[in-house]
């Protein structure tokens, strides 16, 4: 059979039929162009990297002999072991309890979102967004096929977002081991 004839899509998982091109890809493209000028968070000035802090660093590490020889290294999944436990003790001067087990590192948030989805989010599950909300986190979470349901978190008449948001009634009937899944991502101050 030649691979003219072979049909490769029919190899591919369910959800691959579901998948699109990045939007935010899509929209890096754009910086490319030289009269655009990016309003975006998380494409800084270039300027403003604080590129002699990140030299002295690079020398500092490549300075260590025992440090240089793991730098370049694949290390455990969790990262870096020395980091890990320099994030926990950092944290518990916070008074956040936690050890270096706790911590794992990233190599970015996109990665960081795609392990919540494929730890918290089920097909049909519903996750809680903001309106608007981040680009990634949306690209992130929909390998794992969840719904999605919005929520305002400006305040209303002097009533607290805690409680402006209440829990709906399809919600209140749900098991407390169902309505223990349902957690912020990112925590909200009264």
């Amino acid at each position: 059979m030649s691979a003219a004839a072979f049909d490769f899509n029919s190899c591919f998982a369910s959800r691959a039929g579901r998948m699109q091109a990045s939007e935010i890809r899509e929209l890096l493209k754009l910086l490319a162009e030289p009269d655009i000028i990016s309003f975006a968070g998380g494409i800084p000035d270039p300027a403003l990297f604080p590129s002699d802090a990140l030299d002295e660093a690079f020398r500092l590490v490549m300075g260590e002999a025992q440090v240089q020889a793991q730098t370049f290294q694949y290390s455990p999944s969790e990262g870096y072991p020395a980091l890990r436990e320099w994030i926990a003790g950092y944290m518990n001067g916070l008074g956040v309890p936690c050890a270096a087990d706790n911590i794992l590192i990233t190599n970015g948030s996109q990665q960081a979102l795609d392990f919540l989805g494929r730890l918290f989010l089920s097909p049909k599950d519903t996750a809680l967004i903001m309106a608007p909300t981040y680009l990634g986190a949306l690209q992130a979470f929909n390998a794992y096929e969840p719904c999605y349901d919005t929520f305002d978190l400006q305040p209303k008449a002097n009533v607290r977002p805690d409680i402006a948001i209440g829990p709906r009634p399809r919600e209140v009937s749900r098991s407390l081991p169902m309505r223990c899944r349902i957690s912020p991502i990112r925590p909200v101050s009264p």
